[in-house]
Parts: C-alpha cells; structure tokens; sequence
C-alpha cells in the first residue's frame, strides 16, 4: 500500500511539473495580430492538400482558397489525389480556377507501393512540383478565412521563421460528443503551443507565429 502511495504521488508529481511547463511555455509566446502589420505581398506560395475520398469536402476547401485576400497571381493549389475511389480528382481536374492543379499518386506509385498511409508521401510528392517559396500545407476536410494566406505570410515576411505553427479547431458541433471532442483537440492545440516555445528556444528558432 505504502509504495503504491508513493508511485501515486511521484506520478502526481511528475503530471504537475509537466503541466507547469506546460504554462510556462504559453506563458512565454509572444501574440502575432497580422492586422496591425501593414505589409506588401511579394512571396510566392504553394498550398499542397493531400486527399483521398474527398468528393464531399475538396469543393468548399477550394472556394475558400479562392476567396483568399492573398493575391491569385502569388499562390498556387496542389491538391494531391492519394488513390481516391471516388470523385475527387475529376472534382480538383475541373474546377474553374487557374491557380489548382492535380497531382495523381498513381501516376507516381503503382497500387503495389502504396503503404497503410501515404500523406507524408503525397506531401514529399508535392513539394518536388510546388514553385512557391513557403509552402503551406491542409487538410482537405479543412476550410478557412478569407484572410488566411494573409496572416501566414504576413508572419513568415515579417519574422523569417522556420517553421510556422497554426491553429485548428472543429466547427458545426451539434451533439456532446462533437464538442468534447473539440474541448480534446483544443487542449491538444495549447499543448502544441506550450511546446512550440521549448523548440525555439532549444534550437534558435525565430520567434513562432502561433
């Protein structure tokens, strides 16, 4: 009973340093409003979307890269079909802008090469084809604010980071469930953030734009 009490109490121990660190960590990260930097856009950017099976989800993500504030002519949409059995390359092949193209997996891979989960590849694939200086990455069940492309680049311009860290979060929770799932995630992005300061203090980054 005694050494159970104490494993108990060390672990409890342990939990709370870490949780300090933790807060630390947030406490030190230094806040980026792109609003109050006024700025003239000249960086090339490649947003690469990784995708498989995203009929349903690749048309709002792509309108919602079409409204960006950032302009057209600056960045360029690689949406990369992972061995999708559905609609989604001839979704991304015939939407009507000019700045999207598609990269097919099969094109590059036989089905025998594929693994249980290709997205790092479908990256590393992209980014061999990608012309832009910052390359920005998605998911392809993700949309975003019409001001997106803007502060990321408005931070990367500004700081010359290595690394840019932003936030997710879950939207249309309409059941507990969806919004305990969302409390996780958000707990997941403070813990990304806390993090984020340990890393750029320990290998010299740039200040993170979180």
């Amino acid at each position: 009973m005694t050494a159970l009490l104490i494993i108990t109490l060390g672990l409890a121990l342990l939990y709370g340093i870490l949780m300090l660190s933790y807060l630390y960590g947030w406490s030190r990260l230094k806040p980026f409003d792109p609003a109050t930097h006024a700025y003239t856009f000249s960086t090339k950017v490649s947003v690469i979307i990784p995708a498989r099976n995203e009929e349903e989800n690749i048309p709002v993500l792509l309108e919602a890269l079409q409204q960006q504030s950032y302009p057209a002519n600056l960045f360029e949409v690689i949406v990369v079909d992972d061995f999708s059995t559905d609609r989604t390359a001839d979704v991304v092949r015939y939407f009507p802008a000019t700045n999207v193209r598609l990269v097919r997996m099969a094109d590059h891979l036989s089905p025998e090469e594929r693994l249980n989960s290709y997205k790092k590849k479908a990256i590393e694939t992209a980014i061999t084809m990608a012309t832009g200086h910052l390359i920005v990455t998605t998911d392809a069940d993700c949309v975003m604010g019409t001001k997106w492309l803007e502060a990321v680049v408005k931070c990367y311009e500004i700081h010359k980071p290595k690394f840019i860290a932003a936030p997710v979060s879950y939207h249309h929770e309409d059941n507990f469930f969806k919004k305990l799932q969302s409390l996780d995630f958000m707990t997941m992005q403070g813990i990304t953030g806390a993090v984020a300061y340990g890393i750029r203090h320990h290998v010299q980054w740039r200040q993170p734009c979180i």
